[in-house]
């Protein structure tokens, strides 16, 4: 009886997250005001330049992934070599888990399951440095976003203005040096005594140098540069204007409020819509909100459900296996 048990349950881990799949994309496809931006996109295609435009989209899509795959592979090389196409597929799958749970930790799951068994402990702490360094670049845009956001629309007293620069810039200091010393957070996690079982796998964060950090970092800031204008190039098309500079800074803020707030992939596109409609009707000045819910949800679509979708074919070949227990 336990050993047809064993061999039913990987089919039905399968099938379940089959079904969570579909039913995530269902859900949010079936919110209030979904159709208007679904409706909104498909016009927008339809229109002069609109397909060209969508496609430059998509294609910084595929440029966006293949740089966090590059990411990827070079953090990995510490631990185990791995080639770029198993490296995609494990993307992919990550991507796929990371929809529907909490705060997308199956991504860890569906990226470590394509290392060798013994390396998938130490290749989630690998994939924590590059989650870093992520953070790291779309903090420090967003901070700097914020004190401009505040001149420009705000107008706080000098002083107090002073004072919010003041503590930024020393908030940005102390994150970059924090990035950069990463090796710190091992001896302060292994201060705790539940922890010093994970000192082997969080010995990797004492493997990468100055040098590397600064490549993993410098990849993100890519990714970040593509990702930010892609939601503006959608900007751009839906709304028939968009003045770049403010844009991209109430961008920064729209992925500073999406990576600070404590959140279940659930309500990521609630979130983004949310925070793109308050920041972006300060710099466009439309009555509508519909042309910016419209942006949030196609990057939302084309950056996270598209790949979500074809990952979980990769999410089906995974071996999941169940260990024999006496």
């Amino acid at each position: 009886m336990k050993k047809q048990i064993r061999s039913l349950l990987p089919f039905l881990i399968k099938i379940t997250i089959v079904l969570l799949t579909f039913w995530f994309i269902y859900r949010e496809l079936s919110l209030p005001g979904a159709v208007d931006k679904w409706h909104s996109l498909v016009l927008t295609i339809t229109k002069n330049g609109g397909l060209i435009s969508f496609l430059v989209v998509f294609g910084m899509m595929g440029l966006n992934w293949a740089l966090e795959t590059w990411k990827w592979m070079f953090l990995c090389q510490k631990i185990e070599h791995i080639n770029y196409k198993t490296a995609v597929c494990s993307l992919l799958a990550g991507l796929n888990l990371a929809i529907f749970t909490p705060g997308r930790i199956g991504e860890y799951g569906g990226r470590v399951m394509y290392l060798r068994p013994e390396n998938r402990s130490r290749g989630s702490i690998a994939m924590l440095v590059g989650a870093l360094s992520q953070m790291l670049v779309t903090l420090v845009f967003g901070l700097i976003g914020m004190l401009f956001f505040i001149h420009k629309y705000l107008r706080i007293a000098p002083i107090f203005y002073i004072l919010l620069l003041s503590g930024t810039l020393v908030l940005i200091a102390g994150l970059i040096l924090s990035y950069f010393h990463v090796h710190w957070f091992n001896t302060l996690l292994l201060a705790f005594p539940f922890l010093r079982r994970f000192e082997n796998s969080l010995e990797v964060l004492r493997l990468y140098n100055g040098s590397e950090l600064l490549q993993v970092v410098l990849l993100s800031l890519c990714r970040y540069l593509v990702f930010s204008h892609q939601y503006y190039v959608l900007l751009l098309v839906l709304n028939g204007s968009a003045p770049y500079f403010m844009c991209m800074v109430a961008i920064s803020l729209i992925f500073l409020v999406q990576s600070i707030l404590p959140s279940f992939a659930l309500a990521d596109l609630g979130v983004r819509g949310a925070a793109a409609a308050f920041f972006l009707v300060y710099v466009i000045g439309t009555v509508s909100s519909i042309p910016i819910l419209a942006a949030a949800f196609g990057v939302w679509l084309i950056n996270i459900i598209f790949p979500a979708i074809i990952g979980l074919y990769f999410v089906l070949k995974l071996n999941f296996t169940v260990a024999n227990t006496p």
